[in-house]
């Protein structure tokens, strides 16, 4: 709307009128409940000025006779009482935790302490949650792992990190996601007898447990892990026995345990969408892994070759696993 002016439609005066009246015109709970990055508000702020301050005929924007921060001032402090939306925005979400806290009992106040107070009790979309606001106001200890994405990923491949981020956020459409919409009757497509959500689907069906018992038979130090998640513990907190590892173990263990997730939930889009049911076998997750490992080498620099080197040496345990082509390439890198 601010574009369809010419410069020569209004005077500087109606174009500041103007500004005044559309800011006051926003809808509040619009610019409470979302929150805009830093950027978005200078690049507002921008085609705001070049409205006031106008522009030329090829279309650039004339030079400015103040400050924006200087017109945005109410006009008892000599500013133009053009609202600023940034300080607009910081305003309305103080007033709403205000409100929350001097009105207990009525919705809102109740919706918010129901997500972020009294136990959690009312459950936000993940997928829309910011993790650095959940981390102002969620203090259960089972989340600590979001705020060290940087060190439980570092090493992995791009795809293995990005699977295990939508783990750790459920984007994941299983059968109770389903059920919620009546789509399906969520019953899990291999055992047919408990409801498929992600603990269920990739640690807990019984055509799971013996994936992931061999596995802890091929790699003592995931005993806990395994034990962890069959118990049904939080995936969160089981990995924490492999984060506690050293780095080049670390590297090779969430390497493998992406993969091995990865490889579960193709066999089960296999079998739901082509009625194929595969072999859940060890093999698979181990050549995958041993054949990004053997191309990040390659192209890694000096530091990260290192790492990389320890995390290789793991797989010599594992040799009658693997082709004997991997095991020469791989004995000759350590």
């Amino acid at each position: 709307m601010l574009h369809s002016f010419s410069n020569n439609f209004f005077k500087i005066e109606a174009r500041v009128v103007i500004l005044r009246y559309l800011l006051q015109s926003m809808l509040p709970f619009s610019l409470a409940l979302t929150r805009m990055r830093q950027q978005d508000f200078q690049k507002l702020e921008r085609l705001l000025a070049v409205f006031l301050w106008g522009s030329a005929e090829d279309g650039r924007a004339k030079v400015a006779q103040a400050a924006w921060r200087r017109v945005a001032l109410p006009l008892d402090l000599g500013g133009a009482g053009v609202w600023s939306l940034h300080l607009f925005q910081k305003a309305l979400m103080a007033k709403l935790v205000l409100n929350s806290i001097d009105v207990p009992s009525s919705l809102w106040s109740s919706i918010l302490w129901g997500i972020h107070v009294i136990f959690q009790e009312m459950e936000v979309k993940p997928l829309f949650l910011q993790l650095s606001l959940r981390w102002l106001v969620d203090f259960e200890p089972s989340h600590w792992v979001l705020w060290c994405r940087k060190r439980w990923t570092a090493g992995t491949h791009r795809r293995d990190s990005f699977f295990l981020w939508r783990l750790l956020n459920k984007a994941f459409f299983t059968g109770s996601r389903a059920a919620l919409i009546q789509v399906v009757d969520g019953v899990c497509s291999c055992c047919g007898r408990f409801l498929e959500d992600l603990s269920h689907l990739f640690f807990l069906c019984p055509n799971r447990r013996g994936f992931w018992e061999s596995f802890s038979t091929l790699f003592p130090p995931l005993v806990g892990f395994v034990r962890a998640v069959s118990d049904g513990e939080p995936f969160l907190l089981a990995l924490n026995t492999v984060l506690m590892m050293r780095k080049g173990a670390r590297v090779f263990y969430l390497l493998v345990i992406s993969r091995a997730l990865r490889f579960i939930w193709r066999v089960q889009c296999a079998q739901v969408f082509r009625g194929v049911t595969p072999v859940l076998s060890c093999n698979q997750p181990l050549l995958e892994a041993a054949e990004v490992m053997l191309a990040q080498f390659s192209r890694s620099g000096e530091a990260r070759r290192r790492v990389l080197k320890k995390a290789l040496g793991f797989f010599l345990g594992v040799g009658s696993l693997i082709p004997y082509e991997y095991v020469l390439q791989i004995t000759g890198l350590v």
